[in-house]
């Protein structure tokens, strides 16, 4: 999940294809709502991307679609245009979102510790319009990234997992050196968040596959309650298939893009 800073356009076409779009105007260019995507990013992998607008206007209904989920990447965004105290407000607001995630029934470990925390990359850009020097390996410099990052983990550091160093680019520029680190990093938390996940079920391969027959039929309404989805995968695939084992795959469809599940009551 990336969460932007206010009303720009996302890393996923960066990360996707490079392309510039100096004839649009910002407000063309800026995510709408949520993108939701699955995609194949250059170097990486597949994920299921969703970008979440950085416009004040959409976020009352962010905590219907963003989910605790163990196996996300949330890649927090900032602008380096912006004076510290904002950057430093943008940040904590969306850390302060994805904090609220978390059920209060959530295991706490030693010290205050979450045993399974989200994982968070922090990525300042427009480093090369505000001109930032570059280091003798070509990395972008902030002087200010460290006192950020330390403020960040004092205050968050028992709730989310914040990766160890801070992302420094310049958007418009996806095959960069900065780029290339932060997709290596993302690299390679996608491999120990695959390590760690059970193997997909044959019934959830089976709905994947059915998914698409569904949408068809219920046609322009893609609306449906989860005891309705419950009762097709049980009518239809398999009768003997719990009401809680589908509940879990609904989960794990949504983690994968495949739907969207609102509070766990409803599917799109």
């Amino acid at each position: 999940m990336m969460f932007e800073p206010g009303l720009t356009k996302g890393m996923l076409e960066v990360f996707v294809s490079p392309s510039h779009h100096s004839h649009c105007s910002m407000d063309d260019q800026s995510t709408k709502g949520i993108d939701v995507q699955n995609a194949y990013l250059n170097g990486i992998g597949d994920f299921s991307v969703w970008e979440f607008s950085g416009n004040p206007v959409y976020f009352c209904c962010y905590d219907y679609f963003a989910a605790n989920d163990p196996t996300s990447v949330h890649i927090v965004l900032f602008s380096l245009e912006e004076p510290y105290e904002i950057q430093l407000n943008q940040v904590t607001f969306w850390l302060s979102f994805l904090k609220s995630l978390v059920p209060v029934e959530e295991h706490i470990a030693f010290g205050g510790r979450l045993k399974t925390p989200l994982h968070v990359a922090l990525v300042a850009t427009h480093a090369d319009i505000v001109n930032l020097p570059r280091s003798a390996g070509g990395e972008f410099q902030y002087d200010k990234d460290t006192s950020l990052l330390k403020e960040i983990r004092n205050r968050f550091g028992n709730d989310v997992h914040i990766l160890d160093r801070l992302f420094i680019l310049d958007a418009g520029a996806s095959g960069s050196k900065d780029m290339k680190i932060l997709r290596n990093h993302l690299q390679e938390l996608r491999s120990q968040i695959i390590s760690t996940c059970p193997p997909m079920t044959h019934l959830c391969e089976k709905i994947i596959s059915t998914l698409p027959s569904w949408r068809k039929m219920n046609g322009p309404n893609q609306l449906m309650s989860l005891q309705q989805f419950v009762y097709d995968v049980q009518d239809q695939l398999n009768p003997l298939a719990s009401e809680d084992e589908i509940r879990h795959i609904a989960l794990q469809l949504h983690s994968i893009g495949e739907v969207s599940s609102i509070l766990i009551t409803w599917i799109i």
